[in-house]
């Protein structure tokens, strides 16, 4: 009988895809034993609809570069095709159809987005579909009560897109550089992102 694989899925804006993202990707790799982390760019928010979003060739080439030599992380751009508001019930139900009963799946969150999780679309169904596992972020505690999940163990890490996208706006490339690889860092300033002309 085949071993049934675990699959983590990692799903956000990645804008851009930072340290802290492959961190909690490794950490929730390691402490769930999974077999891979399959990394899934939204198309579009449900909670940020009127944010502007870089392009999507920009959002996937970073992570291209960003996970590049990991074998044990993919990208899936189930979100992207369906060119529609992202909603996980819709990704979790295509990758439980995808890879069938010889896989478990997990969903990872950061304990910020476990806070609001009892906000998304068909929740309960999430739940009955899939394992939620969730690593603590710095701020409140996200505990959302009665949703069992797998806590994460990983390092604080105190920062975020929206806060390296500050960053850049503000001249302060060299701390925001500090948060990306230098492969990202490399096309975040040949494709000029983030409205900082002086890189």
């Amino acid at each position: 009988m085949a071993r049934i694989k675990r699959i983590g899925i990692l799903g956000g804006s990645f804008d851009p895809v930072h340290k802290g993202h492959l961190r909690l990707a490794n950490a929730a790799r390691k402490t769930l034993m999974l077999d891979r982390v399959i990394f899934v760019p939204v198309f579009i928010s449900p909670f940020k609809r009127k944010n502007k979003v870089t392009p999507v060739k920009d959002r996937l080439q970073m992570l291209r570069l960003s996970l590049k030599g990991s074998k044990w992380a993919s990208i899936s751009d189930y979100e992207i095709k369906r060119k529609e508001v992202s909603y996980t019930v819709h990704t979790i139900n295509y990758f439980k159809k995808k890879f069938g009963a010889a896989s478990q799946l997990f969903i990872i969150l950061g304990s910020d987005s476990f806070k609001f999780f009892h906000l998304w679309k068909d929740a309960h169904k999430i739940i009955d579909m899939t394992n939620i596992a969730v690593a603590k972020r710095p701020g409140p505690k996200g505990e959302t009560p009665g949703i069992p999940y797998h806590p994460v163990q990983m390092p604080q890490t105190p920062i975020s897109s929206s806060a390296i996208r500050a960053l850049i706006q503000k001249g302060r490339a060299d701390k925001a550089k500090e948060w990306v690889n230098s492969t990202v860092w490399a096309h975040i300033k040949k494709r000029n992102l983030y409205s900082y002309k002086s890189l």
